[in-house]
C-alpha cells in the first residue's frame, strides 16, 4: 500500500465527506481578498494538504496559487519575463510586488495629502487676499462704497416741493 493509497483509506473511514466537500469547495474558491499573501498562502497550504488530489503536481498548485490571489498581484506576477515554475518562486515574487504595491500606494496617498494641503492652503490665502482688499483705504472704493446706497435728488418729504431748482427768468 502506497501513502497515497493509505490517505485515501484514511479518509474514506475518518473524515466526513460532507466536510471534505466543503473543504473542496474552499480550495477550488480561495481568494486572497483582504488577506496579506503570508496569510493567504498559509491558507492555500492548509487546504492543499487537505485537498492533495486538487494539486497534484508543481506546475498545478502554482497555477492555482496565481489565481488565488488579487489581480493587481497576479498580474505583477504574470508580466514578468517567465512564469514561476515552483511554489517558492512564485511566494518569492508575490511578496516582492505586494511590498512593491504597498510602497506605491503610500507614495500616491503621500502624494494626494500633499495635494490637499497646497489646495487647502491657496484657498486659505485667497480668503487672506479677498479680506485684505477690503480693509485697504482706498478712496475711490471708499467714496464709492459711502456713497452707494444713497439716493440722488433732493428728497425731503415735502411733495410741494420740486427736486429740480427752477430756472429764474431775468427781463
Amino acid at each position: 500500500m502506497t501513502w497515497n493509497d493509505f490517505i485515501q483509506e484514511f479518509n474514506d473511514k475518518f473524515y466526513n465527506r460532507m466536510a471534505m466537500k466543503a473543504q473542496q469547495n474552499e480550495f477550488n474558491n480561495i481568494k486572497q481578498g483582504t488577506m496579506s499573501v503570508t496569510e493567504a498562502v498559509r491558507k492555500f497550504d492548509q487546504l492543499a494538504r487537505l485537498c492533495p488530489h486538487l494539486v497534484p503536481t508543481e506546475d498545478e498548485r502554482v497555477r492555482r496559487m496565481l489565481d488565488m490571489f488579487r489581480p493587481e498581484i497576479a498580474v505583477v506576477i504574470d508580466s514578468g519575463e517567465k512564469p514561476p515554475t515552483t511554489v517558492a518562486e512564485c511566494v518569492k515574487r508575490v511578496l516582492r510586488a505586494e511590498y512593491r504595491l504597498a510602497q506605491a500606494k503610500q507614495e500616491r496617498a503621500k502624494f494626494f495629502e500633499e495635494k490637499k494641503k497646497e489646495k487647502s492652503q491657496s484657498k486659505q490665502n485667497q480668503g487672506n487676499q479677498l479680506n485684505n482688499q477690503g480693509n485697504r483705504s482706498n478712496p475711490i472704493g471708499n467714496h464709492f462704497n459711502q456713497n452707494h446706497n444713497k439716493r440722488k435728488g433732493n428728497f425731503n418729504g415735502n411733495k410741494n416741493q420740486k427736486s429740480h431748482p427752477q430756472k429764474k427768468n431775468i427781463t
